[in-house]
């Protein structure tokens, strides 16, 4: 039996949920795969999982392109390497996810309810069923499963076009001025989750500069932000309605995240710069909880050598950001607040608030 083919019949919650999971050895059966999806401790992971799942296949019209991406933006690095240490390719794992466009409504119901009681002793069955209509075997004995050969060249078509998207869906997030550069694999991964993007096709250009529209928008994107409700139309006199970065901006300052400047213009253009950065990013994350009071240094600002330099609206901002490892100085211990932040820096922040 080629547990590859049907690992990926084996549920999202393989991929979404084994934070904490590893496998025995690369040759598991079918059935310790999923004991082990059914032993995963992290619940809310495997609850997500199953939220993931029931909501692209549940229902009339199951849409398994939609899964696949679902689980790429939710599958983090940590779970990729353990899959590729055993022996097993993530890629290949979702394109492997096309078989499940044949099953039937009703044993997608039985897969779900196999997910939500941890009960997945019929599952084996289901997935060996269309493992093995997937090789032309009737599974029963009866009848015939032989394939034509037009049969044969039109499943063969079919599988090299899935792996020309998979390719294609490969290199929107792989950049080639990436290589050997420090922050590859967190950009990398921010790309895949659909986060940030890159410059032009296959450039990501990681020490080119960030604007504050550009910064805004990465910020929204990252956590989710959506427009306060009731807030007052954006009144920003440079920020013109229809611009790319208009609904970002908005969602932003609605929020209390951003603030323009005196003259009643945002600047999109602008260089933002490292205290600017800072100041969005907490703001941003007191807008959605994820910051405490206790969380703050009173005296993370005393190792960094240039702290006199931090424009006073930015201080508080800062001493989160360093208390927490959002922020850090360079080999001089220089924060240097006013200096502009590098696409690569942006990202790896992003990253950081997301752990």
């Amino acid at each position: 039996m080629k547990i590859r083919k049907i690992v990926s019949v084996a549920l999202v919650a393989a991929l979404v949920g084994m934070g904490s999971t590893s496998f025995a050895s690369s040759d598991v059966d079918f059935s310790y795969l999923l004991k082990k999806i059914g032993d995963t401790e992290n619940q809310e992971k495997k609850e997500l999982g199953i939220e993931i799942f029931k909501e692209y296949m549940e229902g009339d019209d199951p849409d398994v392109d939609g899964l696949k991406k679902a689980v790429r933006m939710v599958t983090d690095s940590e779970t990729r390497k353990k899959l590729e240490d055993k022996g097993y390719d993530f890629d290949e794992i979702l394109s492997e996810m096309d078989v499940m466009k044949d099953m039937s409504s009703s044993d997608i119901d039985k897969v779900i309810v196999a997910m939500e009681t941890n009960d997945f002793s019929e599952v084996e069955e289901i997935a060996e069923k269309y493992y093995e209509e997937d090789n032309g075997s009737s599974g029963s004995g009866g009848g015939s499963g032989d394939k034509t050969s037009e049969d044969s060249e039109m499943i063969g078509q079919k599988d090299e076009k899935a792996v020309e998207e998979a390719v294609k869906e490969e290199k929107a997030y792989k950049f080639s001025d990436m290589e050997g550069h420090w922050a590859r694999e967190t950009v990398e991964e921010l790309a895949s989750k659909g986060i940030v993007n890159g410059k032009s096709e296959g450039i990501f250009d990681p020490e080119g500069p960030v604007t504050r529209a550009e910064f805004a928008s990465l910020v929204v994107r990252a956590l989710d932000i959506k427009p306060a409700e009731g807030a007052e139309s954006l009144a920003f006199s440079d920020v013109e309605q229809g611009s790319w970065y208009h609904e970002s901006v908005a969602a932003a300052w609605s929020n209390g995240i951003i603030n323009g400047y005196a003259n009643g213009r945002f600047a999109p253009s602008d260089v933002v710069t490292r205290e600017q950065m800072v100041k969005i990013i907490i703001e941003a994350m007191k807008s959605k909880g994820m910051i405490e009071e206790s969380q703050i240094a009173q005296d993370a600002l005393a190792g960094c050598a240039d702290a006199d330099l931090i424009s006073d609206w930015a201080k508080e901002s800062m001493k989160y950001a360093v208390s927490m490892g959002l922020i850090k100085g360079d080999p001089n211990s220089n924060i240097n607040p006013s200096a502009g932040a590098t696409r690569a820096q942006s990202a790896v922040m992003i990253s950081r608030i997301l752990k």
